[in-house]
């Protein structure tokens, strides 16, 4: 059995997908989330990695409020049924710099500082916000996945500052990593991945996604040999990934769905649930 079953839950997200019903999105249902916390438990889940953004609203930064935004008691109330369900904390955001997958436009208009100190110094401000609130006990989610605007050097700069700000507030920094990721356009973020399992700290999860089938093994195989703490991220066909993950001894499988958690959605968060674990669960 993995060490890490963990389940990620997004209050809000960003992509093109998503971006494009920004204007129509409405506000994470606390309630479903709730649902979900409890399938988790009962599952054989023992992590909820949460992704905020901005979803919740920050003292430190009230310009961030968008139509869907709720109080950040939200997210405490969220944390809090989870720990007391036996499931551990961890929280997410994306730091992937991209005008065509906006993953960090959640920052907006802070995205644009692009890396200098005022950029991460915000970036902190809003991370010690969400671990006063939350209170993680071991791992931060920085994203980074699909970053498509900046060089392999400033990507790995870019992680190991925020590497760098998380060890000193005693948390575990956790990365997707897009190795896995072979298509045409894609190979620009694999490449960036590969090169941050060289040259960045050796104490970071990588969270290898691969959709695909047959799954990649050789990218487990490699970030293993590494000595990288790796965990899996498979898409909605869970089963094939579980053996690859097995046999390289990575020690967490991460599942998620890509969709908003309201009152419509609910069926199928709960069904991801608890399909997903029947997959991975002894």
């Amino acid at each position: 059995m993995f060490d890490i079953r963990g389940y990620l839950l997004h209050i809000t997200h960003y992509d093109p997908v998503w971006v494009a019903a920004k204007k129509r999105e409405r506000p994470f249902d606390l309630a479903v989330g709730l649902e979900v916390v409890r399938a988790l438990a009962e599952n054989g889940y023992n992590m909820l990695l949460i992704d905020p953004k901005d979803g919740v609203a920050y003292r430190s930064h009230p310009e961030l409020k968008r139509h869907y935004t709720q109080p950040m008691t939200v997210l405490k109330e969220l944390a809090c049924a989870a720990r007391e369900a036996g499931l551990e904390v961890a929280i997410k955001l994306n730091f992937a710099q991209s005008s065509q997958h906006q993953h960090n436009h959640w920052f907006s208009p802070h995205h644009n500082l692009f890396d200098n100190d005022e950029y991460f110094e915000r970036a902190f401000r809003i991370i010690d916000e969400l671990v006063a609130a939350a209170k993680p006990e071991r791992y931060f989610h920085i994203g980074m996945d699909e970053d498509h605007d900046r060089t392999i050097t400033q990507y790995c700069a870019a992680i190991t500052r925020l590497h760098a700000g998380l060890k000193k507030r005693k948390l575990k920094t956790v990365i997707w990593n897009d190795s896995a990721c072979h298509w045409p356009r894609a190979l620009v973020h694999a490449e960036k991945s590969l090169a941050a399992e060289r040259l960045t700290p050796k104490d970071i999860t990588h969270i290898i996604w691969d959709y695909g089938i047959p799954v990649d093994a050789a990218a487990f195989r490699r970030a293993r040999r590494r000595g990288l703490a790796v965990w899996g991220a498979p898409g909605l066909d869970v089963a094939p990934i579980v053996p690859v993950l097995e046999k390289t001894g990575c020690s967490g499988i991460m599942i998620t769905r890509w969709t908003p958690c309201i009152r419509k959605n609910r069926k199928i968060l709960l069904s991801r649930v608890r399909d997903a674990a029947r997959a991975f669960m002894p």
